[in-house]
Parts: C-alpha cells; sequence; structure tokens
C-alpha cells in the first residue's frame, strides 16, 4: 500500500479529514448566512436607498420608480441564489456525515 493510500485507511486520520471537511462546509453555510442578511433589501428599505427625498408623495408611488424595482429585483435574486448555496451546502454536510 503507498504511502498515501495508508495516511488516508488510518481510521484516526479519516476522522480529522471528517471533522475539517465539515467544519469548512459549516463556516461557509454561516457565510451564506451572514452574506444573505447582508444582501437582502426589504422594499421600504430600497424605498429608503433608492429614492431622492423629494420623489413621490407616498411609499407606494416611490415602489414603481426604475431605481427602487433595480434594488428589490437584486435584492430578490440574491437571496434566493444565496439560498440555494445554503441548500446545497446543507447537503454536502449530510453527505460528508454519512460517507
Amino acid at each position: 500500500m503507498s504511502g498515501l493510500r495508508q495516511i488516508y485507511h488510518n481510521p484516526r486520520n479519516r476522522i480529522v479529514a471528517k471533522s475539517l471537511l465539515v467544519a469548512g462546509l459549516i463556516l461557509t453555510l454561516i457565510g451564506v448566512v451572514v452574506t444573505a442578511k447582508g444582501v437582502f433589501v426589504s422594499p421600504h428599505d430600497a424605498v429608503q436607498i433608492g429614492v431622492m427625498r423629494f420623489a413621490g408623495e407616498t411609499e407606494q408611488q416611490d415602489l414603481n420608480l426604475p431605481a427602487v424595482q433595480n434594488l428589490i429585483s437584486q435584492s430578490h435574486y440574491a437571496f434566493v441564489g444565496l439560498i440555494a448555496i445554503a441548500v446545497g451546502t446543507a447537503l454536502q454536510i449530510w453527505a460528508a456525515i454519512l460517507d
């Protein structure tokens, strides 16, 4: 058996390797959650960020402005993408534990 194969088949080393894999995936999952929190913009926040202070008379009018619609669209797609990454990472963690 080659040296690398002996290292991998050592039960202690496999446990360490699996632990590192799971820890890395957990950190990725935490990063996704933090990023999602930073990227998500509610419609109310989009109005506050994207509207000049003298634009519309109501928030509902402001929601129809292109800059606000763009912020809402970016926020939606970023959030959905990060959720997909989070689910994929969770599945990888599960697979690593079952392996």
